[in-house]
């Protein structure tokens, strides 16, 4: 229908249309067929799926839009088109509809004579074709690219370790790189490189010789503490050009060696109603004490930034004593008891603010060390531990050198360090001291670490010099280290 004089709907033929197009209404009807229905208030409904001759379909209202929305599509555009759900319709009388008449069906096309053949394909260009990666362009297409020269390839292995290790003990293996494909390399080429440790579990275990050691070569593992040592093994092929090396892995349990059937023992040491063994006999080692002096940073005339001020940064005690029992010292029944036997050796280098006051930060400090000479055989208490020493610490950590931040105990020492140094010259003698030390947190894979106090840089005690000084004091002891057992 169209619109007429007055604006009534005229009834219109129009011819049936092929369109390739696709068409539906997205709010009620959906994809054809259907059918719109005129009422006679002007309303526009539709039915969907509607066929001629078919009076059943049910009829759909208008959209809440106020519209049916058709949408034309086709593979590469799209339009739309709405339709109002009301028409205004004039006082002309009833409309009158006239039949379409059906469209014919058209015939099949004519099958081919003699038999149907495709049309012949046009030239291919004369252009080199585009390959992946890996393929190489060849008359027609892509052909997979030759496979390079992979370069020497060499093997490492290892041989010989045992796969478990006691604490303290040492174990050897034999380490070599070899040429796994001398048939794909140029004369010449070396059938075995040079072998390096890679690597080791650090803490549990260590390795030797380090570096760079002929194909073939004894290494000797060494187990430090309990646990799982893995050491790695390298070549160096740098001296084999485009060549590759895999590595290869020792893996070694150490553990702590079983202890021998208990057999009765004497006590080595009987104090505080125990019975102690000895595990360390007249050891010797030097402890340090460096008073740090603190800075402040600004700006100055002079245009240093930051300069040096009288007072104290930090004063650590280093590098302790760091022993793993037998047993692990968690209870009294099994502490450990560290016996200072005496003072062998004192050195120190202190100075005071006013002698570097005007120096930049960073440099050492303007201080000349001066040693105390004792003699060769001393006798048990000598340089008066007891007294010189009474401060001592403890921490639980891995094997190896620790620091000790001394910076607010240090005033607990209580002497002075001239006094320790009269005691030296005098050659004064007393008694040991005794410490004793257990944690529940100690266990057989923690070393306890031990720090002995004594008088440092801060504590001079110079009549000549009263105020406070910085840098080194070196003590040397010489000390014992027992533990406790539960039976004598």
């Amino acid at each position: 229908m169209t619109s007429g004089q007055s604006g009534a709907l005229v009834p219109t033929m129009l011819p049936i249309l092929h369109a390739r197009v696709i068409i539906e209404e997205t709010e009620a009807l959906g994809k054809p067929p259907y059918a719109f229905v005129v009422h006679a208030n002007g309303a526009l409904g539709g039915r969907p799926g509607f066929q001629v001759g078919d009076a059943v379909a049910s009829e759909v209202g208008c959209p809440a839009s106020g519209a049916f929305h058709f949408l034309l599509h086709t593979a590469n555009a799209s339009t739309d088109r709405y339709v109002p759900c009301r028409v205004a319709l004039a006082a002309a009388g009833p409309v009158a509809l006239v039949s379409w008449p059906p469209e014919p069906v058209v015939a099949p096309p004519t099958p081919c004579a003699g038999g149907c053949s495709p049309a012949p394909l046009p030239t291919a260009p004369s252009s080199s074709p585009s390959c992946p990666p890996y393929y190489n362009p060849i008359t027609g297409g892509c052909a997979p690219a030759p496979t390079p020269n992979p370069g020497a390839h060499y093997h490492v292995s290892a041989s010989g370790a045992a796969p478990t290790l006691a604490v303290g003990a040492t174990e050897s293996f034999t380490a070599q790189a070899t040429l796994t494909n001398p048939g794909g390399v140029a004369p010449g080429t070396p059938t075995s490189i040079p072998v390096e440790i890679a690597q080791t579990t650090s803490g549990i275990c260590t390795a030797t010789p380090p570096g760079s050691q002929p194909s073939g070569t004894t290494f000797t593992l060494n187990a430090l503490s309990a646990g799982t040592c893995t050491v790695t093994i390298a070549a160096d092929n740098s001296a084999v050009p485009n060549s590759t090396a895999d590595t290869a892995a020792v893996t070694v349990t150490i553990s702590i060696a079983p202890a021998p059937s208990p057999t009765p023992q004497s006590c080595d040491l009987t104090a505080n109603g125990k019975c102690y063994h000895l595990i360390v006999s007249q050891a010797s080692s030097q402890f340090f004490k460096d008073v740090y002096p603190d800075t402040a940073c600004g700006d100055l005339a002079s245009g240093d930034s930051c300069w040096y001020i009288d007072s104290v940064k930090q004063i650590s005690l280093t590098p302790g004593y760091s022993i793993q029992p037998p047993l692990a010292a968690s209870s009294p029944q099994q502490e450990l008891l560290f016996r200072i036997d005496k003072i062998v050796g004192l050195t120190f280098a202190c100075a005071p603010y006013s002698m570097f006051a005007t120096l930049p930060p960073g440099g050492p400090l303007p201080v000349s060390v001066v040693g105390v000479g004792t003699p060769v055989n001393t006798p048990i208490g000598f340089g008066l531990p007891s007294i010189n020493t009474r401060m001592n610490y403890f921490i639980l950590g891995p094997p190896g050198p620790s620091t000790f931040d001394d910076t607010t105990t240090s005033v607990n020492v209580g002497v002075t360090l001239d006094s320790v140094i009269a005691n030296l010259s005098l050659r004064n003698a007393g008694t040991p001291l005794e410490v004793e030390y257990s944690s529940p947190a100690a266990s057989t894979r923690t070393s306890v670490v031990w720090f002995p106090d004594f008088p440092g840089c801060d504590n001079v005690g110079d009549p000549g010099w009263p105020q406070r000084q910085y840098g080194e004091v070196t003590a040397e002891l010489v000390f014992d280290v027992y533990q406790a057992t539960l039976t004598q």
